[in-house]
């Protein structure tokens, strides 16, 4: 939703690109259009995405799980890792943890997400002016406990380093506003209470009849974002022997949202570096 005169050119920047990369679905909803069927918010234009929806991220990494203990994977929690070099065309990793143990293998894949620069830190070889430089960005969550008219999701425009603070349903039809975008040092997960006035402030733009009192703090996530000679990489990075020649190690650097919903696409991409 764009909620003045100036987000409309966001709005219509967005809409060219969506058709630049064949996602073609998105409609334009008029200033009427908006009053008649979504009088409750604030916003001179939107573009309706009926293909959008919400998703299960516990049970999908649940079903992932399952897929993969049942091709004969094994899921070992509390086993940092430490270190990994390698000899000829193996990797002898370093794990730590309360029984720390040395693992071989022919391929090293890097998919750590806020920890993915440090484990590349760790490996003895790698080109250290390569190295990335972490930008963390956190994005907390505000639950709402009021009743409310949302049936759908409702992004504003996005804004630098995130996609705003937008209204999401869950699947037992809860509402959360959420993320906002706070640059940190290191990765916390803790949400700061006093940011409700911020969520308050910004989700009445596009929602005016926003009760600030619904607002209680919910939960957290940090975007791994990663700069290179000081310019923040824009999209996901995926770090392969072309760029630091080490044969089998492949590294996925900056994978934040949508990082988790595209991830099968992401493995596939990875796969075909791999096999070809």
């Amino acid at each position: 939703v764009a909620s003045s005169k100036l987000q409309k050119s966001t709005l219509e920047n967005i809409y060219q690109r969506a058709h630049q990369n064949n996602v073609n679905q998105f409609t334009y909803l008029s200033y009427s259009q908006l009053k008649k069927n979504y009088a409750y918010l604030q916003a001179k234009e939107a573009l309706w995405s009926p293909e959008t929806g919400i998703f299960d991220s516990y049970q999908y990494m649940l079903s992932l799980l399952h897929d993969f203990e049942n091709m004969g994977g094994t899921y070992v929690v509390r086993s940092p890792f430490l270190s990994t070099y390698k000899e000829g065309q193996i990797f002898y990793v370093n794990v730590g943890g309360r029984d720390p143990i040395s693992i071989s293998s022919q391929y090293l894949f890097n998919m750590a997400g806020c920890a993915a620069v440090d484990v590349l830190n760790n490996v003895q070889g790698y080109p250290h002016n390569l190295l990335p430089e972490n930008y963390f960005v956190k994005g907390s969550y505000f639950q709402y406990q009021k009743k409310h008219p949302f049936q759908n999701l409702v992004y504003p425009v996005p804004e630098t380093n995130g996609l705003g603070i937008h209204a999401t349903l869950d699947l037992q039809n809860r509402l959360r506003f959420g993320p906002d975008v706070e640059l940190i040092s290191k990765p916390n997960y803790d949400v700061d209470k006093n940011r409700r006035e911020l969520f308050f402030e910004t989700i009445k733009k596009y929602y005016p009849d926003i009760d600030r009192e619904g607002l209680v703090p919910g939960y957290a996530g940090v975007r791994p974002k990663v700069k290179e000679n000081n310019h923040l990489v824009q999209d996901f990075f995926i770090d392969d022997e072309k760029r630091h020649h080490i044969k089998g190690l492949i590294s996925g650097l900056g994978i934040d949202s949508p990082g988790l919903t595209c991830s099968l696409s992401l493995a596939d991409e990875i796969v075909y570096r791999v096999l070809g």
